[in-house]
């Protein structure tokens, strides 16, 4: 064999021994990505948090300044707060008989619902035991923007009487945060708040009427209208329109639904049509319109809402509750206005 020949035969042998006895260079397998998230707040924590919105109410409420609010008051529930600071004003100086008063509110906790997420912002929602001067429970909504927030009073209600409210997960486990249009429900939580303004607006002859159980807040303010109406038909009429208004937060309940919590605005339009005839409008709306009680042609009062409802899961013949409502005159707007 010549030289060359056995050269190349020597390399092909070596070859396939190096070949043959090649070791596998192992494949790196990242750890597997941690799923569990926690709750946002321990009972400690949460414990601090809702003293300090107290103390914070308290001292903002013995003077009635929207500006001592901040930061543990914030977005709808400040605007709730002060708009009745406003009225409590205008109603004192148009010595009105029975003056508005600010509805108190207590942060004791009965029932803790938190948010289970590593994402900001962060949700909380407490069901209160009622305060000293009040019989009521209130479902409070509060919310941690960022790292570097502190958390606050978003929105609140007070729970109307006989209602249930649903069970959730434990705290040690915390409830899923809901997005705004988070499917899976029997309505999405945004979609709620506006399906519940088109019942308040049409009744029965909404498409939604009967997605919604009976409840109390509905009856009051159907009621509120008509009582208007009938004594304001002489000199014209009353008519008014719901909107859906601010954010919506929402958490799951233990069954697959979610409580949620958005607001509404609600303008309600006097309108003189008999000439010769009065319309007069009552004492908060009066004092919201400088002590002025009587309509020479329109007149439109502006109420603000808080409302809290229960949404089942979109596979449950359950209807959707309403848990919670607040309500506050905002302003009185004029013609020219």
């Amino acid at each position: 064999m010549k030289s060359n020949q056995v050269r190349a035969a020597l390399a092909f042998a070596l070859a396939g021994t190096l070949t043959a006895c090649a070791v596998p260079v192992p494949e790196f397998t990242p750890p597997p990505e941690e799923t569990q998230v926690f709750p946002v707040l321990d009972e400690s924590r949460l414990d601090r948090v809702l003293a300090s919105v107290n103390d914070t109410l308290a001292e903002a409420d013995a003077d009635a300044d929207k500006e001592e609010l901040t930061p543990r008051v914030s977005g709808r529930a400040a605007q709730m707060r002060s708009w009745e600071y406003s009225l409590a004003k205008a109603t004192k100086e148009a010595e009105v008989e029975d003056p508005y008063t600010p509805q108190p509110l207590a942060t004791d906790p009965a029932v803790a619902i938190i948010a289970a997420t590593d994402e900001w912002p962060r949700q909380v929602m407490v069901i209160t035991d009622p305060p000293e001067d009040g019989n009521i429970p209130l479902l409070l909504a509060l919310q941690q923007e960022s790292p570097r927030d502190q958390y606050s009073l978003q929105s609140w209600t007070r729970l109307l009487p006989g209602v249930t409210t649903p069970q959730t997960d434990a705290t040690a486990t915390g409830s899923q945060q809901l997005a705004p249009d988070s499917e899976g429900l029997a309505l999405t939580p945004e979609e709620t708040v506006k399906a519940y303004t088109d019942v308040l607006n049409k009744g029965n002859d909404s498409e939604h009427a009967k997605k919604f159980a009976e409840d109390e807040y509905r009856s009051l303010l159907n009621e509120e209208k008509k009582a208007l109406s009938e004594s304001l038909e002489v000199a014209g009429k009353v008519t008014q329109e719901t909107k859906p208004a601010g954010p919506t937060y929402a958490l799951s309940t233990f069954d697959g639904g979610a409580i949620v919590l958005s607001g509404m605005t609600t303008e309600q339009e006097y309108e003189k049509t008999v000439q010769q005839a009065k319309m007069k409008v009552g004492s908060l709306v009066a004092a919201k319109n400088d002590g002025d009680s009587e309509v020479e042609s329109t007149l439109t009062a502006v109420y603000e809402h808080m409302v809290a409802f229960y949404v089942p899961a979109e596979d449950s013949e359950d209807k959707i509750d309403v848990l919670g409502a607040e309500r506050v005159l905002s302003s009185v707007k004029r013609p020219e206005e």
